[in-house]
């Protein structure tokens, strides 16, 4: 007899029977009452700075706990590649590139390069998650909210702003001569 996979809500598989990896024995995943199976996604936040300085992108790794995402502190596997993130200039002339660092514990960083020749600006970033379709999400910047998680993660990084010092009310020059 063919096992259907089903969850919580009773949504179930629409074929049988499913494999997960390999057909050969001992090449998938055995199912059992102590097999736990996570919903994820790959967060990225806007982020600024000086347009002299490589910006830094923090990006997490989380996992649906039943009620919200949390950061996924057990996962120092997944690799996020740089030749998936798909750079997008807002400003005409920004000229920048990316690493990333692997993340641990959940929390890993995306490093642009202070753009060359420096200057002000916009950038755009979408990881795709394509070979990762199991970090993809519903994000609702594609305008389209159907509970399918699809959707690459994206955010902007912009040169040329900083966020001050939120000790100093007013600051004053005076020039004498």
């Amino acid at each position: 007899m063919d096992a259907v996979v089903q969850d919580s809500d009773f949504v179930a598989t629409q074929t049988t029977p499913i494999t997960f990896g390999g057909t050969i024995s001992n090449n998938g995943i055995t199912f059992s009452d102590s097999k736990q199976f996570y919903q994820g996604r790959v967060v990225l936040r806007n982020s600024f700075g000086s347009e002299l300085l490589n910006l830094m992108m923090p990006f997490k790794v989380e996992y649906f706990n039943g009620t919200d995402y949390i950061q996924n502190q057990q996962d120092s596997v997944t690799q996020i590649l740089s030749g998936w993130a798909l750079l997008t200039p807002i400003t005409q002339g920004l000229n920048t590139s990316i690493s990333i660092q692997s993340q641990i514990l959940g929390l890993g960083l995306i490093i642009f390069q202070a753009p060359i020749p420096s200057m002000s600006g916009d950038v755009n970033i979408e990881l795709d998650l394509t070979n990762l379709p199991y970090l993809q999400h519903d994000w609702p910047h594609d305008g389209n909210m159907d509970g399918i998680a699809d959707d690459n993660p994206r955010a902007r990084a912009t040169f040329g702003i900083y966020k001050g010092d939120s000790n100093i009310v007013i600051v004053k020059e005076i020039y004498k001569p």
